[in-house]
């Protein structure tokens, strides 16, 4: 960064409030990051004094019996003083935003020193008035260029650095998308990491990498080395299990018990030799010998259970006992429908472990992804034997894992699980549980950097 210039917004650093501030400020800042050259208050540090003065004198304004949102709005509204940040005013119900001046600087080993003034009106000046006779068109300040050469800046035009490697995903669209928010072209190079998720949090806190772009789980240990985004989706543990297989020749035999079955035989039998004495006298369809009105008579009752009868009925005490017999056969072959449809969903979705106790007990192996926080989860945690646990890189192992019986089950997060059982959905469940974590979300320790991330997670 030796000779790097770069931008800073302008505010009076002559006031005794400032230097309160600053010694306060700095104080507090190299007690918390001592490995930090540069312990001055920046913008929005100063901006964010300015804002809780204004809340503060807002409440002071109101009457000691007062308590009105609105007037507490109003009060805020009306402020009008010389802050750190510059003059608070506002206008419109906004803040009165006047013509910025900006400073150029000039990075000099774990520093940098001001240069000029610049403003979109008049350009670059010594003089923070931005008068516009003072006003130029080059930097007049010396400048210390990449390795202390002497000369002349040039202007340059920046283009986006093309990628040798195109990057694709979920993660990568969000970026994407908050790149797209930002009213200027942002910088960045991608670089792919092979290792775990500590070790990569670890490299963002040592400063090794700027951000992390990923799905990285937000937990309470990471959060103490760096800064995430707000979540960008939840995060949980799942329990993937291989679904029942199991069938039967006599699977339409079940949705009835044995007791059910002899009932419903019973009943047809009644109903046959009713039949059969109501109209064997009258009918000719009935008549003849005994084998043929015994044979009729079932076929006729037995067929009713279809709607299929055709037999013509002459006595009315036929009807009313026929009447009777469809009104059963109704409510049979609905519950009969109802119970085999759900036996044959339920056994398509019944899976072979539910009992986490269960697999500890019977020192069952199960998967997981090992470079991830779940397996120090399920041994700490869950109380799950290291030598119990195997580590599957890519959700696609788990199928064959399966399979040749190396695991019993496999523990992902739900967002992952979601994938997996939206490709896997025929032969896998999920059992969801109620652990719960931060969410994902994206990794930094840079303040600026934090800044543009939390743009797409602003509430809207």
């Amino acid at each position: 960064m030796e000779g790097a210039l770069g931008i800073k917004t302008n505010y009076s650093k002559g006031s005794s409030d400032y230097n309160d501030f600053r010694t306060q400020f700095g104080t507090n800042f190299r007690n918390e990051y001592p490995e930090e050259a540069n312990s001055d208050p920046g913008i929005f540090a100063l901006r964010a004094y300015d804002s809780i003065r204004i809340v503060m004198e807002a409440i002071e304004k109101m009457s000691g019996n007062t308590s009105s949102p609105e007037m507490l709005l109003n009060n805020m509204l009306s402020s009008n003083f010389s802050g750190l940040s510059g003059k608070i005013h506002f206008e419109g119900r906004q803040l009165l935003d006047t013509s910025p001046i900006l400073r150029i600087v000039n990075v000099v080993g774990k520093r940098y020193k001001e240069i000029d003034f610049w403003t979109p009106k008049f350009g670059f000046s010594m003089n923070p008035s931005m008068e516009k006779n003072d006003a130029t068109n080059t930097l007049a300040g010396p400048v210390i260029w990449p390795g202390n050469l002497n000369g002349t800046h040039q202007k340059v035009e920046y283009r986006e650095k093309p990628q040798k490697d195109n990057y694709t995903g979920f993660c990568i669209r969000i970026f994407d998308k908050a790149l797209d928010l930002l009213g200027y072209d942002l910088p960045y190079e991608f670089h792919p990491y092979n290792g775990t998720y500590s070790d990569l949090v670890y490299h963002v806190y040592n400063k090794t990498y700027d951000a992390v772009i990923g799905d990285m789980t937000i937990l309470a240990d990471r959060l103490e080395l760096v800064d995430f985004t707000l979540p960008y989706t939840e995060s949980g543990l799942a329990m993937i299990v291989p679904t029942k297989s199991e069938g039967s020749p006599l699977m339409f035999m079940k949705p009835f018990t044995r007791e059910m079955w002899l009932v419903t035989a019973a009943i047809l039998m009644y109903t046959m030799l009713i039949v059969w004495f109501l109209e064997h006298q009258n009918s000719p369809e009935f008549s003849g010998s005994w084998k043929k009105q015994i044979s009729t008579a079932l076929w006729f009752t037995f067929s009713s259970l279809f709607f299929a009868h055709r037999e013509k009925i002459y006595s009315n005490l036929t009807r009313l006992v026929i009447i009777v017999w469809l009104c059963v056969v109704l409510i049979l072959s609905s519950s009969y429908t109802a119970n085999l449809s759900s036996m044959l969903t339920v056994q398509k979705l019944q899976p072979n472990v539910t009992d986490i106790e269960w697999l500890k007990m019977n020192n069952l192996k199960i998967g997981c992804d090992g470079d991830s926080f779940v397996r120090k989860y399920l041994e700490k945690v869950i109380k799950f034997k290291p030598e119990n646990i195997v580590n599957v890189s890519s959700e696609d192992l788990y199928p064959g894992e399966f399979k040749s019986n190396n695991i019993s089950a496999a523990f992902l997060e739900l967002p992952y699980e979601k994938v997996f059982i939206n490709k896997y959905c025929k032969d896998y469940t999920a059992t969801i549980r109620t652990n719960r974590f931060g969410g994902l979300g994206f990794v930094s320790t840079n303040s600026n950097i934090m800044n543009f991330m939390r743009l797409l997670f602003r509430p809207s």
